[in-house]
């Protein structure tokens, strides 16, 4: 009897073929070109996205069988949402090697297909886009943000926050005005919101308030943020 072709393998086959086949023709129209840029990217650059790939692979599958359960709409996986979103994730996780990366995106995966959930499509596409943008720093600065949002409350001054950080945290060694940064990176991504009362490196105090600190908080976890931290794992 012939087995069911899985989810992870069908997007294994799905990725390795298009992408090959659609740059292949492009390429065929540079000429010399052409060839040099084939061979870069279809020798080595291919092994470099088919180890990606299987990597990525290789996650989801364990995730599939550990929500083996999960029950699904067959005539969903023959829907354009699907589609759009097995491509979309497929090309994210061939653009990183990053295996936290791969992590948030096997799971932003198993949630999309999730319809107890019912995922609105633009709001997956920009986690992915997220994810693609952020490093695994900002990864991890959010992860840290979202776990201690409580003590974080009373926060004064960014300062005080990368001092507090850099000595609880020791995944990653990085200057205070790079930590803001990527502090600056989250909140345009609207996961976090600070308040405008929080001062600013060597300031020294003595500002009238913006806000009101007994209503807006020093940190802020957004709706969006909520979202994201559920696909953040230990």
């Amino acid at each position: 009897m012939e087995q069911p072709t899985t989810i992870p393998q069908t997007i294994k086959e799905y990725s390795i073929e298009s992408i090959r086949a659609t740059t292949k023709i492009y390429l065929s129209l540079l000429g010399p070109w052409g060839i040099a840029v084939d061979e870069v990217l279809f020798g080595i650059g291919e092994r470099v996205r088919a180890k990606r790939l299987e990597d990525f692979v290789k996650i989801l599958s364990e995730k599939i069988d550990r929500s083996s359960e999960q029950k699904i709409d067959q005539e969903y996986f023959k829907s354009e949402d699907f589609y759009d979103l097995t491509v979309n994730i497929i090309n994210a996780s061939v653009k990183t090697n990053s295996l936290l990366k791969h992590e948030l995106l096997s799971q932003l995966f198993i949630e999309g297909v999730n319809e107890k959930i019912k995922w609105e499509t633009g709001i997956a596409f920009i986690f992915v886009s997220y994810i693609n943008e952020m490093s695994e720093k900002h990864i991890l600065i959010f992860k840290y943000l979202f776990e201690n949002r409580d003590k974080l409350k009373y926060l004064d001054s960014f300062e005080n926050l990368f001092q507090t950080f850099t000595s609880e945290t020791e995944v990653f060694k990085l200057d205070k005005y790079e930590f803001r940064m990527y502090l600056r990176d989250l909140e345009n991504k609207t996961l976090v919101r600070f308040s405008k009362n929080i001062h600013e490196y060597g300031s020294s105090g003595g500002y009238v308030e913006a806000e009101s600190s007994l209503e807006i908080p020093g940190l802020i976890i957004t709706s969006i943020g909520e979202n994201f931290s559920k696909y953040l794992k230990e």
